[in-house]
């Protein structure tokens, strides 16, 4: 029966104690199959971090996305975005009409963060 990798890796790492052990100076031999795994097994670490960086990134990202659209939502939501300025008749406007939709537009293109003031 073939080992498995955590089997195979224990075997090398039980040998070089040994030899550590035996006093052989450090002259464990690797057999090429070990060193090819060991070889193997290093680029697969490698390939590891750099997917583990890359969803690191993303997942950063993800957060400040849910960010912008938490807040433009926020905006959405309030009450008093949808009341009416009735002290300049002549032009009532109330936020949500002065908006038109740009804070939404913004959050779903990753710009600029919602700005309370103008509410």
């Amino acid at each position: 029966m073939a080992e498995t990798n955590a089997e195979q890796l224990q075997r090398i790492q039980s040998n070089a104690r040994t030899t550590d052990i035996v006093g052989i100076a450090h002259d464990y031999i690797l057999l090429d199959l070990d060193f090819w795994f060991l070889i193997e097994l290093a680029e697969r670490a490698q390939e590891m971090e750099s997917n583990c960086k890359a969803l690191t990134i993303e997942w950063r990202d993800g957060v400040l996305e849910n960010k912008r659209f938490r807040e433009a939502l926020d905006f959405y939501a309030n009450a008093e975005t949808y009341k009416t300025n009735v002290v300049n008749q002549w032009e009532p406007i109330n936020p949500i009409s002065r908006d038109g939709g740009e804070i939404a537009l913004q959050a779903l293109k990753g710009g600029v963060q919602h700005d309370k003031t103008r509410s």
